[in-house]
C-alpha cells in the first residue's frame, strides 16, 4: 500500500495532508470527597515462598490519600482476599 500512495499521490500532499485524528486528552481521574470512599486493590506475585509460607502480597490503597497497606498472603483465591 506504501508503494501505491506513493505513486498516485504528490509529495505535498504526503508530507502536508492535515490529520482528522483528534489528539487524545488527558486522563481526569475522579476526585473523592473523602478518605477510603475508592479504593485500589492489587495482587503482586506469586514471589519466593517466605518462612510463613506466603507467595502473594495484597495490595490495598486509598486513592484519595494515597495510604497503602501490604498484606502477606499464602493463596491468591477470592477467599483469602475477602
Amino acid at each position: 500500500m506504501r508503494r501505491w500512495v506513493t505513486n498516485h499521490m504528490c509529495i505535498q500532499c504526503q508530507r502536508f495532508k492535515p490529520s482528522n485524528l483528534r489528539r487524545a486528552g488527558l486522563l481526569q481521574t475522579p476526585a473523592q470527597n473523602q478518605r477510603f470512599e475508592v479504593l485500589a486493590i492489587d495482587l503482586f506475585g506469586p514471589l519466593p515462598v517466605t518462612c510463613d509460607g506466603d507467595r502473594w502480597i495484597f495490595v490495598v490503597q486509598d486513592t484519595a490519600t494515597r495510604w497503602t497497606e501490604l498484606f502477606p498472603l499464602k493463596d491468591a483465591t477470592a477467599e483469602v482476599c475477602a
